[in-house]
């Protein structure tokens, strides 16, 4: 279910967790991304409120797309920083490609080749079906072969 609030973006009511990707990362953290405002707009509501999951592929990717979209090294010190201190509180919960998630992910590139997804996106592909995941968050398609509802909805390009 959802709602709408003031501003006209959707704000899910999510139960168990979120999938947080690569896109929404940068989005969030770079002030020149084309969607920065419409991450924070939609996240700042959740951020404290969710289960948020991603992958160390993620972190990984969010750390590089930081380094060289922006070429701000500092900003994707800041970015590291910031998984480290939200480790100590659970948020996000970066999962490490385990047996399962490896089994489908390897699964994934075949399955989808007509798709053209990275190692990352294919384990990010097999999260929700060994994870509780109500929804993504991204700002790509890509995730939507993982039959996931994504968020923020129609922002996905």
């Amino acid at each position: 279910m959802a709602n709408t609030p003031p501003n006209g973006m959707t704000t899910p009511s999510i139960s168990q967790a979120i999938f947080i990707y690569t896109s929404a990362f940068v989005a969030l953290l770079a002030a020149d991304d084309e969607h920065h405002e419409a991450a924070g707009s939609f996240w700042a509501p959740l951020a404290d409120t969710v289960v948020q999951e991603t992958t160390w592929g993620a972190v990984s990717e969010t750390y590089t797309g930081c380094r060289v979209r922006t070429r701000d090294d500092r900003l994707a010190g800041r970015w590291l920083d910031q998984v480290e201190a939200g480790e100590s509180i659970g948020y996000p919960q970066a999962l490490l490609p385990d047996q399962p998630r490896d089994r489908l992910a390897r699964s994934s590139p075949r399955k989808f080749s007509d798709q053209n997804p990275s190692y990352v996106d294919a384990v990010s592909l097999a999260v929700p079906q060994v994870q509780e995941i109500d929804a993504a968050f991204p700002f790509d398609r890509q995730l939507s072969l993982g039959g996931v509802p994504l968020l923020p909805g129609s922002l996905g390009s």
